[in-house]
C-alpha cells in the first residue's frame, strides 16, 4: 500500500466502466453560512470535573454517548448555540486544535452542560483528543439549544487558540437516486440509445418521470447531486471524450447542463462529495499510478491521493461517520477480498484493512444497520446472499435475496435510513423493505436497461 501525497479533509456516488465499483454515503443538504467559533483555554478559566471517555468512535448524525474517563479537574470553554431551524437537524462540528501548542484537546456537545458532571446530557463527542483536526456530528431537535464544550486533557496544559466550524445538515437520507429528496430511493433505470433516457418512478407521488439525457456509449453515474439541493441530478460520463455532463435543471437537462473534462483513457471514473460541501465532486482513479484525482466543488482545487495498487477496485463510503467520503480500495486475491480504507477524519489519521468477501463477489457497501456509517458488504452471485459486516457492532449479517444473474440494487426504498436489500432481474425489481420486513415486486425496465437506483453502478 502506498502512502498518500496530500493530507486534506475530504459524501456520495461512484461508477466504473472497467470493474465492479461501489459507494455508499449518508447524504444531507448543507445549510448556508456555517457558524465559526474560536477561543482559548488559559490560566484562570473555569474547570469541569473530569473528561469524558475517548472511545475512538466519533459520534454521528444519530448521536452517541460517553462515560466519564477520569475525575481530574480540567479547564474548559463553552459555547451556547440554538438550532435556527424548525426541524431536527444534524450538526457537524469541525474542530481545529493545531494551534494548541501540541497539547491534547477534546470537544463534546451537550443538550445542557453541567461542569460538575461532564458525562451528563451528551449529544455527541469527537471520540478522540487531538493536537490537529477532526470532526463529529449529532442531532438537535427543532429550535433546541445546545452547548459545545472544549477542554484540555491534562490539567494546566491549556490551548492558546482553537477553532470550531459548526454546519447544519438538513434532510439527511441514505444515498441513491432520489429526484424529490423525500428520503426514499426512486426505482430508476437508464436506457442507452441515440438519445438516452432516464426512466424513474417517483417514490413521493408514484408518478412515472421520463427525461432524455446522453447518447450511445455514455454511462449513467447514479443518484448524484451536483447542485447541493439534495435532489439527484441527471448525470452521465462520456468515455469517448473523458467528459462529465450533469443537468442543472431537471425539467430540461438537455438544454440546462454543465460539462467538465476530467481524466484520461484507462481511468476508472468516480465521483463523491469528498470535500463535504454538499455537492458531488468529479474524480477518477488511475490504475497506472494508483492515484485518485479529485476536482473539489468547494474551491475548484485538485486533490491527489495515492492509495492502492494495480488491479485494485476503488470503493467509497463514509466508513467513519463524519459525512465525508473516505477513500478505499478492495484487493481481490486468491485468499479473498481485502478492504483498504483510508478514513478522512483526523487528517487521514487512521487506515484500516478488513478481509471481507470472495474474489467473485459483487461489492455492495451501504448503511444497512442505520447508524450513518457505511457497512462492508458483498453480494454473492452463486448463492444470492448479501454478506454484511455491520459497523454498529462488527457482527455478520447474511440475507439471501436474489438469484445468479441478478444485479444488486441496495438503497433506502422505504425511508427508514437503512439500506434495503434489492436486486434487478430483466425488467423486474425485487425489494425487501427493512422498516417493515416486507417485500415488493415492481416491473420497471426492459432488457438492456441499466438499473441506477443504488448509489453505485455494478457492471
Amino acid at each position: 500500500m502506498k502512502a498518500l501525497n496530500c493530507l486534506l479533509l475530504i459524501v456520495s456516488i461512484y461508477i466504473s466502466f472497467a470493474a465492479p465499483s461501489a459507494l455508499a454515503q449518508y447524504a444531507c443538504v448543507r445549510a448556508a453560512n456555517p457558524v465559526m467559533l474560536q477561543g482559548s483555554i488559559t490560566a484562570g478559566d473555569v474547570q469541569q470535573a473530569g473528561r469524558i471517555t475517548r472511545d475512538g468512535r466519533p459520534s454521528t448524525c444519530l448521536g452517541d454517548s460517553a462515560a466519564l474517563e477520569n475525575g481530574a479537574a480540567v479547564r474548559r470553554d463553552t459555547h451556547n448555540l440554538v438550532n435556527p431551524f424548525n426541524e431536527t437537524v444534524c450538526v457537524r462540528v469541525e474542530q481545529d486544535f493545531s494551534a494548541c501548542a501540541g497539547n491534547q484537546t477534546q470537544s463534546a456537545a451537550y443538550s445542557s452542560f453541567n461542569p460538575a458532571n461532564p458525562a451528563a446530557n451528551i449529544l455527541g463527542d469527537a471520540g478522540y483528543s487531538t493536537i490537529n483536526k477532526g470532526s463529529y456530528s449529532f442531532s438537535v431537535g427543532p429550535g433546541a439549544s445546545f452547548a459545545l464544550g472544549v477542554n484540555e486533557i491534562e490539567p494546566n496544559t491549556g490551548c492558546p487558540l482553537y477553532k470550531l466550524k459548526v454546519t447544519y445538515l438538513r434532510n439527511c437520507r441514505q444515498a441513491g437516486t432520489d429526484i424529490t429528496n423525500d428520503g426514499r430511493a426512486d426505482i430508476s433505470i437508464y436506457r442507452p440509445s441515440s438519445v438516452s433516457t432516464f426512466w424513474t418512478i417517483d417514490s413521493e407521488s408514484g408518478s412515472q418521470v421520463t427525461r432524455s439525457f446522453g447518447t450511445v456509449g455514455d454511462l449513467a453515474t447514479g443518484g448524484s447531486d451536483y447542485t447541493g439541493d439534495g435532489k439527484s441530478d441527471l448525470s452521465i460520463y462520456r468515455p469517448s471524450t473523458n467528459t462529465w455532463y450533469y443537468g442543472l435543471n431537471q425539467d430540461s437537462p438537455g438544454t440546462n447542463f454543465a460539462s467538465q473534462p476530467w481524466g484520461i483513457a484507462g481511468d476508472k471514473v468516480v465521483n463523491g462529495d469528498f470535500d463535504a460541501d454538499g455537492r458531488n465532486d468529479i474524480a477518477v482513479y488511475r490504475p497506472s499510478d494508483s492515484n485518485f484525482y479529485i476536482l473539489r466543488s468547494s474551491d475548484s482545487s485538485v486533490q491527489t491521493v495515492d492509495w492502492g495498487a494495480t488491479n485494485d477496485i476503488p470503493v467509497f463510503g463514509d466508513f467513519d461517520g463524519d459525512t465525508a467520503t473516505d477513500i478505499a480500495v478492495v484487493r481481490q486475491t486468491s485468499e479473498g477480498s481485502f478492504w483498504w480504507i483510508l478514513k478522512s477524519n483526523y487528517n487521514y489519521g487512521f487506515d484500516v484493512v478488513h478481509h471481507w468477501g470472495l474474489p467473485t463477489d459483487k461489492l455492495v457497501p451501504a448503511d444497512y444497520d442505520g447508524d450513518s456509517i457505511t457497512d462492508l458488504a458483498v453480494w454473492r452471485p452463486s448463492t444470492g446472499v448479501f454478506w454484511v459486516r455491520r459497523s454498529s457492532d462488527s457482527q455478520t449479517h447474511a440475507f439471501k435475496w436474489g438469484l445468479e444473474g441478478d444485479r444488486p440494487q441496495p438503497a433506502d426504498y422505504d425511508g427508514d435510513l437503512k439500506s434495503d436489500f434489492a436486486v434487478y432481474r430483466n425488467g423486474t425489481w425485487y425489494i425487501h423493505n427493512s422498516g417493515t420486513e416486507t417485500s415488493k415486486v415492481v416491473s420497471w425496465g426492459l432488457a438492456g436497461d441499466q438499473p441506477i437506483s443504488s448509489p453505485y453502478r455494478i457492471p
